[in-house]
């Protein structure tokens, strides 16, 4: 009796932790192929997230870097004059490290179809689609965005930019609380039954 209050304490905790928690997803870049190109209408996956390589403004590439400009370890993403569509599905917050190489350059970031667009990293804070955008500066030419709110798209683009170490804040889906419901009403009338 007491193994299945135990039981029942447990899968109500689950269940309520994901209704109210959201899945983190990372993105480190580090299961590309290294020096890999992209090219305009390529799509690749790291993590299994489809990114579609679109325009930014003339042609460009997206390219893995292994280079720290992103002020992380090991490979990043750089940007020459294109823009990267994630796929990543509804999110309720999204954060990445950046780092900057252009003097007169720009970025652009498009969150649930608005963009904006800036000189500077420093200058995206504030909303974009409804999200509220934070710019944390690391060193002269790096940083953090955090973006907390709904995300359903999400787009950056740039020369001379690099991005890496992406954690994605995925809202669990109806389906996946339903069958985590269900598997745990089965695991209590199994334990009830035994």
């Amino acid at each position: 009796m007491r193994l299945n209050k135990t039981i029942s304490s447990l899968v109500v905790f689950l269940v309520l932790a994901c209704a109210t928690n959201s899945f983190a997803l990372t993105i480190e870049f580090e299961d590309l192929p290294p020096a890999t190109s992209y090219n305009i209408g390529d799509t690749f996956y790291p993590s299994s997230v489809p990114v579609t390589v679109g325009p930014f403004s003339t042609g460009g590439i997206a390219f893995v870097s292994n280079a720290g400009l992103a002020a992380g370890s090991g490979q990043e993403i750089g940007l020459q004059n294109v823009s990267l569509d994630f796929d990543f599905g509804p999110l309720d917050g999204l954060s990445m490290q950046f780092g900057e190489t252009f003097n007169a350059g720009s970025v652009t970031i498009t969150v649930n179809g608005e963009a904006v667009a800036a000189t500077d990293f420093t200058d995206l804070a504030g909303t974009i689609g409804g999200v509220n955008v934070f710019v944390v500066p690391t060193g002269i030419n790096t940083g953090a965005l955090f973006f907390m709110g709904n995300i359903t798209s999400f787009v950056i683009g740039g020369d001379d930019i690099y991005i890496d170490n992406i954690v994605a804040s995925q809202i669990p889906e109806p389906a996946t609380l339903a069958l985590l419901g269900l598997g745990g009403l089965t695991l209590i009338r199994k334990k009830r039954a035994a």
